[in-house]
């Protein structure tokens, strides 16, 4: 799973100038080819000490832990053994601080009493949830966050600083092998820029892959997990029979897509607020987690009762209904903690703006040309939050373009209600999930918006159905969101030249190629074809792709498929990995030759063409082709077994 071959890129750090770092959050359009002219990524070396952490294969050092250590720390004390032992042959042993001689050589993992001692305290306000320090003193180095999940993160910090660490994919992780080693002189405090980057597609249904890209889980971050559309959870209208008088009004009056429950709860009725909050009381008493979301169900409908109406004419939008509700919520939560949360971090709220919601109760200020709250019933409690889902932009252009006008206005408009806001943006297409969504043109421009109006959580959703065998380019995606979402002062295009020099090794520059001509070719797309680059956008249409661009790129893989053949007798396992992903990335444009230019083939060679696809998808493990649907329907759909 590990390989020893060399890291091109230690440390990547960015190296902007003063002024462009000030300026960064400020510039306009216009001026992002300079910006990223300016970005580079470069190596950072970290002095070495004069002690020995590894000499010949062997080591004196042992890795320290707390006496009463977390599961997180245990992990993190693991992860650093695991991959000094890969790259050096030497086995440090970890021991509890307990039982630790401290006259010895050690590395310090996470919140142990020699760390107090030697004055290594990092603060919330220094590093947050996911920042640490990394402090060497004479002999000894010290790794430790403000949370067991930034200690977590520091140990992959200093892995990347000593050994060249870099998690490309679950796959593939590069590290230098070297016999001996010497203790690096680390004096750093690392701060992600976001401070939480909950981890999308593949990573998502693997904890492992996701520690090692430095990204969170769900559960970390939030108490329900991934279930955010959770107000059912709650108020469940099965239990509470929506159809009885007595609980009626607490639903609304459309029901659902499939017609079997109500489509949403009735946001503006007093006493299922009071159930709401009962309920939820409930489940707070187990949780770690510290924000809750109150999440609507996943529909664009909502409550039409009197009250909800007169706030939607009111307000002019139905997330002022919705901010009242979690205001009481959070007022109720916050009392909660008094007693329930000492000396535990307190739980707050966040509320989904999404379809419905996503529109803030804001005017503009003529005076001051800022967005202010349109009356005080519709202000944010102190310690409530606002989760933004920009469901209906484009991610063919950057949210501060003029195409984006509603999105980046609402953006604004929610930076002036709360400075507790989390993102969750989207990179997918639901009805089409084989297909490449291009967001690497407008990524880190978006980042930037989002990072200048205080967002500190980001979701950055990807095809994560598959939970294995991501073809359309996620695992490249994935990789630059997981380096971006950490320092999106990085060159993008410098983190894709390295990903594809490590993923895809010597089929590197052929691979690059072509993803940047479809890179191309769906530019021309948004640009000249009129297609919105909204999520809804239903790429397969004969219209939106060339026969021959698809044919010339399939050739463009055999190529590749020729390259990796150096490894066939030399290194089979590293052939099979090589030739299993280029063949990933072939599935998309397979997919949409036999889709949509079918009849370019005889009836014969059509048929052999969906079998094959077949045969590889259930090598790669591939499950879906569109948002919760199956590929077996797929099979059903082509009349093949």
């Amino acid at each position: 799973m590990m390989k020893s071959r060399r890291l091109t890129a230690i440390l990547l750090v960015a190296a902007l100038s003063a002024a462009s770092l000030a300026g960064c959050g400020e510039k306009k359009s216009d001026d992002k080819e300079k910006l990223e002219q300016e970005r580079q990524n470069i190596k950072v070396e970290i002095p070495e000490t004069e002690y020995d952490l590894v000499s010949n294969g062997a080591s004196e050092y042992f890795i320290m832990i707390p006496k009463n250590a977390t599961e997180k720390e245990k992990y993190a004390a693991s992860e650093l053994q695991l991959f000094i032992k890969s790259a050096t042959g030497a086995n440090l042993a970890v021991v509890k601080e307990s039982k630790a001689d401290l006259s010895g050589h050690f590395l310090s993992v996470g919140a142990t009493e020699a760390s107090k001692k030697a004055g290594i305290i990092p603060s919330y306000e220094e590093v947050k949830s996911n920042g640490y320090i990394l402090k060497t003193i004479e002999d000894d180095c010290y790794i430790k966050g403000y949370t067991d999940i930034g200690t977590r993160n520091g140990i992959y910090g200093w892995l990347e600083g000593s050994i060249g660490y870099e998690c490309y994919a679950k796959d593939e992780i590069v590290y230098k092998k070297t016999a001996d080693l010497k203790l690096l002189a680390f004096d750093q405090t690392e701060l992600p820029d976001f401070e939480w980057r909950l981890s999308p597609g593949e990573a998502a249904f693997d904890e492992e892959y996701t520690y090692r890209m430095r990204m969170d889980e769900y559960g970390e971050a939030y108490v329900t997990g991934r279930l955010i559309h959770n107000s059912f959870t709650f108020v469940d209208p099965m239990v509470y029979d929506y159809t009885s008088k007595k609980y009626k009004d607490w639903f609304s009056k459309t029901l659902n897509a499939a017609g079997d429950k109500p489509a949403q709860l009735c946001y503006s009725n007093e006493e299922m607020c009071k159930e709401y909050i009962k309920n939820l009381k409930k489940v707070l008493e187990e949780t770690e987690a510290a924000v809750v979301i109150l999440g609507m169900e996943d529909n664009m409908d909502w409550c039409t009762c009197k009250a909800c109406t007169k706030s939607k004419e009111t307000y002019g939008t139905d997330s002022a209904v919705m901010i009242k509700f979690a205001n009481k919520v959070q007022a109720a939560i916050s009392e909660w903690n008094k007693e329930n949360r000492k000396g535990k971090t307190p739980i707050t709220c966040t509320f989904f703006a999404y379809y419905k919601t996503e529109q803030p109760p804001v005017k503009l200020d003529e005076t001051t040309g800022e967005y202010v709250a349109i009356d005080e019933s519709v202000k944010f409690h102190d310690d409530l939050g606002v989760l933004i889902a920009p469901y209906m932009a484009s991610y063919a252009v950057p949210f501060d373009s003029e195409n984006n006008a509603e999105t980046y206005k609402n953006i604004q408009g929610w930076s002036a209600l709360t400075d507790n806001i989390d993102a969750y943006v989207y990179t997918i297409h639901p009805g089409h999930t084989l297909i490449f969504k291009d967001t690497f043109e407008v990524m880190q421009s978006n980042y930037q918006t989002l990072l200048d109006a205080g967002t500190s959580v980001i979701y950055d959703q990807m095809n994560g159905g598959q939970r294995n065998g991501e073809t359309g380019w996620n695992r490249a995606m994935l990789y630059v969101k997981s380096k971006l979402q950490w320092d999106n002062s990085l060159n993008m295009e410098e983190l894709l030249d390295d990903f594809f020099a490590n993923y895809f090794d010597v089929s590197a520059d052929t691979m690059r190629g072509i993803l940047d001509e479809e890179r191309r070719w769906l530019n021309y797309v948004y640009s000249q074809l009129g297609v919105s680059g909204k999520c809804q956008d239903n790429l397969m249409q004969p219209e939106y792709w060339s026969y021959p661009m698809l044919k010339k790129n399939l050739e463009q893989f055999e190529k590749a498929y020729q390259e990796i053949e150096v490894y066939r007798e030399t290194d089979p396992e590293r052939y099979e990995k090589l030739h299993d992903r280029i063949t990933l990335e072939t599935m998309q444009y397979r997919y949409i030759i036999i889709q949509l230019f079918g009849s370019n083939y005889t009836a014969e060679e059509l048929l052999n063409m969906k079998y094959a696809f077949k045969k590889d998808a259930e090598q790669l493990e591939m499950l879906v082709y569109k948002e919760n649907t199956s590929l077996e329907n797929l099979w059903i759909e082509w009349g093949i077994k």
